[in-house]
């Protein structure tokens, strides 16, 4: 079959445009100086939570490395709105304090993220700051008037879903206070160290892998707020997949939630505090990845 190239429409590459520039097969030497020089994650919106776990569980839950704080587990649900790094999407995080050497800061057990700009923040902070991100099928913040729900869904299951009320108190207003603050520190910036933990890993002639150079580093973040209110955490459920143990995770008594704006977050410099063992530390390290990492066969997706 032939057809007459008159009878397509008259073709002009030059006018296709992405992002209002042309894109060129290679980058500028300026271009690729800027690159992953984005560490913002500005304008944000939605909520920080905490509450009291049970103690054993959270103890269970830190790297032998790691000092016990607090049995407290804390995390966030937020919109990007203005990421430096791509377009707005959807994360949340569950975490749990942890020392070392007399440095606490936040260990992330689990971070998901959902939407257009979730593609970005994973290679990103894969690179820079290595703490593994998941894809969720949604994620969802809905507040009307005083009253907010939010869910993750993965693998089509909601692995996480509660209601929060932000009328001006906390479940508990002297624990709140002290863990999510009282909006006295509007317009200041705040300092706090995320804990990640970069590595090697390189590949044997038989096609296994090794893991080497596995580290404990401190990234220094800097965060601050034009808007909070204190509120209280309503109703609690959680749920697991076969890759995601949230089920597990018990609330022995709510502390409260904050609902924030956060005008600036700057993700600066890290400093590495130890060498560690990857035979000692990497066990509880991995479980922030699939299974089907692990050497199992995935039975949730079949083709």
């Amino acid at each position: 079959m032939s057809m007459d190239q008159k009878s397509f429409p008259s073709f002009q590459p030059s006018s296709l445009h992405l992002a209002g520039y042309d894109r060129p097969w290679a980058y500028t030497p300026e271009e690729v100086a800027e690159f992953t020089n984005a560490q913002h994650v500005d304008d944000q919106i939605g909520f920080q939570f905490c509450f009291v776990a049970d103690e054993a569980a959270v103890r269970h839950m830190l790297p032998p490395h790691f000092g016990f704080v607090a049995p407290f587990l804390m995390g966030y649900f937020v919109e990007m709105r203005r990421p430096g790094y791509g377009a707005p999407y959807m994360e949340s995080c569950l975490a749990v304090l942890a020392e070392y050497n007399g440095v606490v800061g936040l260990h992330n057990l689990a971070l998901h993220l959902h939407g257009p700009g979730s593609d970005c923040g994973p290679y990103l902070f894969g690179h820079n700051c290595p703490i593994p991100k998941k894809q969720a099928d949604d994620i969802t913040i809905r507040r009307i008037g005083s009253q907010v729900n939010a869910k993750i869904i993965r693998h089509g299951v909601t692995i996480w879903d509660m209601d929060l009320e932000f009328a001006g108190e906390y479940n508990n207003e002297e624990m709140g206070l002290g863990t999510l603050g009282d909006g006295t520190n509007i317009g200041v910036p705040m300092e706090s160290v995320g804990w990640y933990h970069p590595y090697e890993v390189i590949p044997n002639e038989d096609g296994t892998t090794t893991i080497t150079d596995l580290k404990l580093a401190g990234l220094n973040i800097s965060t601050t707020l034009s808007h909070i209110e204190k509120g209280k955490i309503l109703r609690f459920e959680t749920a697991s997949t076969e890759d995601d143990p949230f089920g597990e995770i018990k609330m022995l008594a709510p502390i409260g939630a904050s609902w924030q704006v956060t005008s600036e977050c700057i993700m600066g410099s890290s400093d590495i505090y130890a060498d560690l063992d990857p035979a000692v530390s990497l066990p509880s390290l991995m479980r922030y990845y699939d299974v089907s990492l692990m050497g199992k066969k995935s039975t949730l997706l079949s083709v």
